[in-house]
């Protein structure tokens, strides 16, 4: 499903950037290839934006770009149309404090995915409208 809608965003939305975050290149990547079978049958050809390695760009001028989970290496985005986050309750605050700024610029929406993994990180604290600084 979250494929679905990375693939579904960008196609819909043109010059629209999508970005995939999660705490492991490989999850973020697996996610790509899934958006990107998606678009192949839908017959766009799939190729990179040119600029990041893990990415898909579309005839509309739409990105999806897959990043990895490191806080210093994900900065330099803006007017993100959607963020989507896997495995959320694994990420590390700083990174999603990294993340979460670059929706900012475009009022885009985030997704965050994940399943349970105790009482830890900014994923415990999202109903409670804390700050996180």
């Amino acid at each position: 499903m979250a494929a679905f809608m990375a693939a579904h965003r960008a196609y819909t939305e043109p010059n629209s950037l999508v970005v995939l975050a999660s705490p492991t290149d490989r999850q973020s990547g697996e996610l790509l290839r899934k958006a990107t079978e998606m678009v192949v049958r839908q017959g766009i050809p799939p190729r990179g934006d040119g600029t990041n390695k893990a990415s898909l760009l579309f005839p509309n001028g739409s990105r999806i770009v897959a990043l990895p989970g490191t806080e210093k290496t994900v900065r330099g985005f803006s007017k993100v149309s959607l963020l989507m986050i896997d495995e959320a309750a694994r990420m590390e605050d700083r990174l999603y404090r990294a993340l979460t700024p670059m929706l900012t610029v475009g009022d885009g929406d985030l997704w965050l995915m994940s399943t349970p993994w105790g009482k830890r990180a900014f994923s415990r604290r999202m109903g409670e409208r804390e700050r996180l600084d």
